[in-house]
């Protein structure tokens, strides 16, 4: 080869995180599947081009393309998946049983449609159709044929209404041929969702009577029934019900079933219960899981049916405006600050009384959140020397807020330094401050929820900044319930979580929580 075609490895990066970046935007613009296949493709084509020229960067480099690879792709990586697939096929010719070929046949439509590759997903399940095949099927595996063909069809033809019925024939032959069968039922309400709720509660409802412990069309039924009656009436009808939902889920997730959407309905089934705690814990480990935007908008879309009596389910407006910063946040990630969608979540976000109270910040942000109530005059002291060096040559904004008393004992420490600290507080509690620790921005407190108040606002604040999203962090420090909320919230949006070293409280519980404990980014700072 050519010296002059030989690339160094700098000029190698720029070209791999440039045809990332293009891949980030290409890949998530609505359009088809196949071509977004195409993008994809001739994006990894280039990649690997490049890769026979990095012998020595080889197994580094192949990394970070998987690494990016596995990001752009909804349950996995597509090379693991395509794997999966040829391996299925494998075993499809060797069977000898009809009953199994189908079965291996859905299970690869499965695969596919986990890549939102709906046609892939029904040429393979139209294929046994076509050949008659199904005459000879068990039931239960004649009736998921239709089902799940049904349900790929309505999923691909939404702006065709011929297709999007065929679909919906589909769904209504599975049901013919196995009247138990619950899925199908609640993927029929699903399709008539929003577009004639009643009938959607209907089928919601004889999916829920098949099965009285599965979660997802009990949520629907609740929820249509709020909507529809306007009136909260229906939690404590179904009370029994959703103990049984919450217990079958809890044992879903302890399998990785059906992840995220089994934590999205245990938090939905808690804020039935006026249990913000866990509903919230659910939620967020929800939204730290979800691999793309719609599955969130999805959640959100049930949730908000019941915004006509939202005064009276606790919790309700703080979930919404979190999955609102959620779906934010996941653009910003993806550097999509200048869609559609970006100014319609900052627009519902200023609705929901959130309003930028600072010049728009521009330079790293850190969070530091917690508390220090446990700290000795000694100790306290430590640790703002600490901080103080750490954040010597910082340019920066340091954000905290919720705690009063520590923030005042902590913002004190800073008063010999240039740093530009923020603090998120709340009245009527009152505060002097000396000009040189920054600014103070408060909030008026709304029964218990003033907290919750003080840390969306901050967020909101980021999320309008300029900073880029990798210039983020958090530092947790000891702290309660609130704090530790504080750590789960960054993490479910990506942002980057580090621990001050022998940290009692928020970071000790935190750390022996098997859901969350292995999302930390460093596990101790050195005091």
């Amino acid at each position: 080869m050519d010296e002059k075609e030989i690339m160094s490895y700098e000029e190698f990066n720029k070209i791999l995180e440039d045809s990332v970046k293009e891949l980030k935007k290409r890949y998530y613009e609505d359009t088809e599947k196949a071509e977004r296949n195409i993008v994809f493709e001739k994006i990894k084509n280039r990649l690997y081009e490049n890769l026979t020229l990095f012998k020595d960067n080889m197994d580094n480099t192949f990394k970070k393309i998987k690494e990016y690879e596995y990001g752009f792709t909804l349950y996995g990586d597509p090379y693991q998946k395509y794997q999966e697939i040829d391996n299925l096929k494998s075993n499809y010719v060797r069977s000898l049983d009809i009953n199994s070929k189908i079965v291996i046949s859905l299970e690869i439509a499965k695969i596919y449609s986990g890549m939102e590759d709906w046609k892939n997903s029904i040429a393979i399940l139209e294929k046994a159709l076509q050949d008659n095949i199904h005459e000879e099927l068990r039931i239960e595996v004649k009736a998921r044929l239709f089902r799940e063909l049904g349900f790929y069809k309505t999923k691909l033809s939404l702006d065709s209404f011929l297709e999007y019925n065929h679909g919906l024939n589909y769904l209504q032959k599975a049901i013919q041929i196995n009247p138990e069968d619950a899925d199908a039922f609640a993927i029929l309400g699903g399709r008539w969702k929003y577009i004639d709720n009643k009938k959607a509660h209907e089928y919601y409802l004889e999916a829920w009577k098949l099965d009285r412990s599965y979660a997802y069309p009990l949520v629907n039924v609740i929820f249509l029934e709020i909507a529809l009656k306007k009136k909260i009436k229906p939690i404590k009808r179904y009370k029994k019900y959703i103990d049984l939902a919450i217990q079958k889920r809890k044992e879903q997730i302890n399998k990785s079933e059906d992840i995220p959407w089994a934590f999205y309905d245990l938090g939905t089934l808690y804020m039935l219960l006026n249990n913000i705690e866990l509903s919230f814990y659910y939620f967020l480990l929800g939204l730290r899981d979800s691999p793309d935007i719609w599955t969130i908008e999805t959640t959100l879309k049930t949730l908000e049916l019941a915004t006509v009596v939202q005064e009276e389910i606790y919790g309700l407006k703080y979930v919404r405006v979190l999955f609102l910063l959620s779906i934010g946040f996941f653009l910003k990630k993806l550097e999509m600050e200048n869609t559609k969608k970006w100014k319609e979540v900052k627009d519902r976000l200023t609705e929901e009384g959130f309003n930028l109270n600072l010049p728009r910040l521009e330079n790293s942000i850190v969070i530091t959140a917690g508390g220090i109530s446990t700290y000795d005059s000694s100790k306290l002291q430590e640790l703002i020397a600490n901080l103080n060096k750490a954040f010597n040559k910082f340019n920066g904004v340091l954000i905290s807020g919720c705690n009063n008393d520590d923030v005042e004992r902590l913002i004190s420490g800073f008063c010999a330094t240039s740093i530009n600290y923020i603090a998120y507080l709340f009245e009527p509690q009152r505060v002097e401050f000396r000009q040189i620790l920054g600014k103070i921005v408060r909030k008026k407190p709304v029964g218990l929820d003033h907290c919750l108040e003080i840390i969306f606002q901050y967020w909101f604040e980021i999320l309008n900044s300029t900073t880029e999203f990798n210039d983020i962090k958090m530092i947790g420090i000891e702290g309660n319930y609130i704090n530790i909320l504080e750590y789960y919230i960054a993490i479910a949006f990506g942002v980057p979580l580090s621990l001050i070293e022998n940290s009692q409280g928020a970071v000790s519980e935190f750390l022996i929580d098997t859901f969350w404990k292995n999302f930390v980014e460093s596990k101790y700072i050195k005091k």
